[in-house]
């Protein structure tokens, strides 16, 4: 996320270039929402097909595609670009993963049961200070 952060605020992007990074952004702050907390605070919820963004694959052949429309310095940056937020997704969806496999309804009484453990010494008579 940081080489995608500094690669974008770093390099000034052409018009048709700029309209795949930000479709590329776009698709990394979607598969970033899936694992973000949401304090209590719903999203909406759109359609079902309301946004479809392509892959990185499809991303990947239109910056090939740019040809003479973008250089090759600037192409270069874009696919580069492109391959951190692919590392992106994949750690993304991993995360999401190992979230998903873990009961966290269980996690959570049993962290509760500790904290009270640990707050109650004080209520055990074999620990009340002597006077």
């Amino acid at each position: 996320m940081h080489q995608v952060a500094r690669r974008v605020r770093r390099e000034k992007f052409s018009n048709p270039a700029q309209a795949i990074v930000d479709v590329a952004l776009n698709k990394l702050d979607t598969s970033l929402r899936e694992i973000l907390p949401t304090y209590g605070i719903s999203s909406p919820q759109m359609p079902a097909g309301h946004v479809n963004l392509p892959g990185v694959e499809e991303l990947r052949a239109r910056t090939l595609a740019l040809g003479p429309n973008a250089g090759a310095a600037e192409r270069g940056t874009i696919l580069a670009l492109l391959g951190s937020i692919e590392r992106a997704e994949i750690l993304i969806h991993r995360i999401d993963a190992e979230r998903r496999s873990v009961n966290r309804q269980s996690v959570l009484a049993r962290a509760s049961a500790r904290k009270e453990t640990r707050a109650s010494p004080m209520g055990d008579p074999g620990l009340v200070p002597a006077e």
